[in-house]
């Protein structure tokens, strides 16, 4: 019987990219209203949210992730969906797993770059 932790190693070892620890604002519109959420952990496909309102699971929009360093940014424009929806019983954030998708050329190379220089072993 497989654990709980053995479970999401599993999941961990089926990823196409690795996922890394990334805390940042992001804004989330969905229908006409514009959510601000806080990400929690970041991939080429992914991330996870926490946010102040629950979305249900195949609810979709767009997010625009903002990386501010100094004097530069990095903007990444994509599609998401809900494949995770985690309902705070205590009044607090929800969390929620995006599924991030039709990512433009400058996205792509912009969280290609915030996800490689986030890695545990990224050079400085």
């Amino acid at each position: 019987m497989e654990t709980m932790g053995q479970e999401a190693q599993s999941r961990d070892d089926q990823r196409k990219w690795p996922r890394v620890s990334f805390s940042v604002h992001a804004t989330m519109d969905v229908d006409g209203e514009s959510i601000e959420v806080g990400c929690r952990n970041l991939s080429m496909n992914g991330m996870l949210v926490s946010s102040p309102k629950s979305l249900p699971l195949g609810a979709s929009g767009r997010v625009r992730i903002l990386h501010v360093m100094g004097r530069e940014s990095l903007l990444v424009l994509a599609n998401f969906k809900v494949i995770r929806s985690q309902p705070d019983k205590t009044g607090g954030y929800n969390t929620m797993g995006l599924s991030l998708f039709d990512i433009d050329g400058d996205s792509s190379i912009n969280l290609f770059n915030i996800v490689r220089h986030n890695a545990p072993d990224a050079v400085s």
